[in-house]
């Protein structure tokens, strides 16, 4: 590491911590009121992807004039700013009153598929609180191995990974993540992974809001190899409460990861985000360009 960048984390760190300190000087209640005015800054004034989320919702909402999908995008904003703020302020609310946040909708669906002793793929997206959605399955009894990806800043990172194992979460990271998955999955136990971003080209190209978009099939290839069932997963807000839910994703009749089955898997869970992203836009994030990545001949399924 180059001198400059290590300067570079560590001010990024400082200024991470700097902020977590202050959001949780205040009670939970502030704090939340407070992500209004980060959400203001970096919509309005530092417009930090804003060109980004507005182009996204365009592409997807094509009926949207330009004045709705701006109002949408500040919607976003204001959701995510929110995210952030209860991300930060996790480690002061586990557990007995982040369990107060949480309400679980269609627990059953879990409890079913996790019963055939071979675990379980949850499969998401970047949709709602992902990071309160990790968390509440260790807090509610259920063994939980997250995969994540490594963020630039190595000390960020570190302790981003701290955080989500005060609920319980058992991180694997994305090197080396198919062996460590299969043995949880082995022992039984939940395999969370969120498979929506755009995955370059190891990705398969599934329809996404009526374009081709270069989808992760790592959820696929997990479910199709270990035989464990694949279930949706989302934690949407609403009402003061993060709503975590639950849809199986059939898997019966998709046998073995062919090149074939791994696609059909990645689009049909693919099928079942954009259903809830259409439902609840204003809590997805635009903020990545998920359609980055091109087939070689636009316009040809890949």
């Amino acid at each position: 590491m180059t001198q400059s960048k290590h300067l570079k984390n560590n001010l990024e760190f400082a200024g991470l911590k700097f902020l977590t300190i202050f959001i949780r000087i205040f009670p939970y209640g502030i704090a939340v009121r407070f992500s209004k005015i980060l959400s203001f800054l970096v919509f309005s004034v530092i417009r930090l992807r804003r060109d980004v989320t507005i182009r996204n919702i365009q592409m997807a909402f094509p009926e949207k004039d330009l004045e709705e999908c701006t109002a949408l995008a500040g919607k976003v904003y204001n959701h995510f700013g929110r995210v952030a703020v209860d991300f930060l302020y996790m480690a002061r609310l586990i557990p007995k009153r982040f369990l107060k946040l949480i309400q679980f909708e269609n627990e059953t669906v879990l409890q079913k598929a996790l019963q055939a002793g071979k675990g379980v793929v949850l499969n998401g997206g970047h949709l709602g609180n992902w990071e309160f959605l990790a968390a509440s399955i260790p807090l509610k009894g259920y063994p939980e191995n997250i995969i994540v990806g490594a963020q630039r800043n190595n000390l960020a990172d570190a302790w981003f990974n701290t955080n989500r194992a005060l609920a319980g979460c058992k991180i694997i990271h994305v090197g080396g993540a198919v062996r460590k998955s299969l043995k949880a999955l082995n022992r039984g136990e939940v395999l969370a992974i969120l498979s929506d971003q755009d995955a370059g080209k190891d990705g398969q190209f599934v329809p996404y809001f009526g374009r081709p978009a270069s989808a992760p099939v790592g959820a696929a290839l997990l479910s199709l190899k270990s035989g464990s069932p694949m279930v949706y997963t989302q934690a949407i807000f609403n009402n003061g409460r993060y709503v975590v839910q639950f849809e199986r994703i059939r898997t019966d009749d998709l046998e073995g990861p062919t090149p074939e089955n791994l696609w059909e898997l990645t689009r049909r869970f693919t099928e079942i985000l954009e259903k809830n992203v259409r439902k609840y836009p204003e809590q997805w994030f635009w903020m990545h360009r998920r359609w980055k990545t091109r087939p070689v001949k636009e316009g040809i399924p890949a």
